[in-house]
Order: C-alpha cells, then sequence, then structure tokens
C-alpha cells in the first residue's frame, strides 16, 4: 500500500473530506488530493503534520525500508 492510499484509508477513518484534511495540515486540497491519489509523495515535513492531523503515527505512513533512508539522512 502506497503512502497516499494509506493517507486516504485513515482520512476516511476519520470521517475528514480532503479540504478539511488540507486545512489542517496548512496546503492546498487540489495538493492533499494529488497525494491521496499517489501522485505526489509528500516530504517529511508534511508527512508529519498530516499524521498529527489525523493522530496517527507518522511510521505508519511509511515503509520499513523509507524509515531506515529517512534515519541515515537525518544521521548525515
Amino acid at each position: 500500500m502506497k503512502v497516499g492510499d494509506k493517507i486516504r484509508k485513515h482520512r476516511l477513518e476519520a470521517d475528514m473530506t480532503v479540504e478539511e484534511l488540507a486545512f489542517k495540515v496548512r496546503i492546498g486540497s487540489g495538493l492533499m488530493q494529488r497525494i491521496a491519489e499517489n501522485h505526489f509523495d509528500p516530504d517529511g515535513q508534511t508527512l508529519l503534520k498530516i499524521s498529527t492531523a489525523l493522530d496517527i503515527p507518522a511510521s505508519e505512513f511509511l515503509e520499513k525500508e523509507t524509515i531506515e533512508v529517512l534515519q541515515q539522512t537525518d544521521t548525515n
């Protein structure tokens, strides 16, 4: 399952529209729609904001390999 699919799943579980989530994350609803449709991968900061808005750990959205790459980037 891709990041956008996971975001969409949790957004629907939270009974939140794309526009509501975009407002909470402070990005445009068009960009949020592109993320949800897997046409755009959010950067780390945006992903953290999305996870906060949905009250879901950011690691829930990432695959194990992606988490390892982000950790390596943070240590460099």
